[in-house]
């Protein structure tokens, strides 16, 4: 398992609930969306494709890096944490909705 499958489980044993968008065809290989308590939408590849996992929650922001190099930093700033959640609302409205798939055979991974 890599490490993104697992802090996915994590988080979801942990009952944090999420909304992600990502590339079209990134699952988790083997939980559903319903029991990873995640809402997931699909935005194309050529409009939106990020190198780098960007969590929002309370005034704080986590970039973690989703390349080679696994680098991680989080920034706290009420104005930055509100500024983001504006940014991904845009996007979450214009991506794609999907059905929600269990026994997914792709694996996790966020962008």
């Amino acid at each position: 398992e890599n490490f993104f499958q697992k802090y996915v489980e994590r988080r979801a044993k942990l009952g944090i609930k999420s909304r992600t968008i990502s590339p079209p065809g990134i699952r988790h290989p083997s939980l559903g969306e319903q029991e990873l308590l995640r809402e997931l939408r699909f935005s194309p590849r050529e409009t939106f494709s990020l190198p780098t996992e960007i969590s929002i929650y309370g005034d704080k922001v986590a970039l973690v890096s989703l390349r080679k190099d696994l680098i991680a930093s989080v920034i706290q700033g009420k104005d930055i944490a509100d500024t983001l959640r504006v940014l991904f609302e845009i996007i979450w409205h214009s991506a794609q909705s999907i059905p929600p798939i269990t026994n997914s055979p792709s694996i996790e991974r966020v962008s």
